[in-house]
């Protein structure tokens, strides 16, 4: 269980690490007036996806990390 929860916390750094790039990069096309390769790459909409999916495993390892407690309060009593 506890590797499970490192995998998630591992690609929920990677989503994180995404999200600034993609930021980074939307902030630099906006700066230079790139608004036709914004719209054509669809950056805001995979930033919107990506924050979701972070979202989602951030929850995720909430319920995988509450469950292990649990699990260990259980097998100590």
């Amino acid at each position: 269980m506890k590797e499970l929860i490192r995998n998630y916390q591992t690609s929920c750094e990677l989503v994180k690490s995404r999200i600034d790039q993609l930021t980074a990069e939307l902030n630099v096309l906006i700066k230079n007036g790139g608004e036709q390769e914004i719209s054509d790459r669809n950056l805001r909409q995979r930033i919107a996806l990506l924050y979701t999916e972070h979202r989602e495993m951030r929850d995720i390892i909430g319920h995988l990390d509450s469950y292990a407690r649990a699990v260990e309060n259980r097998a100590q009593t």
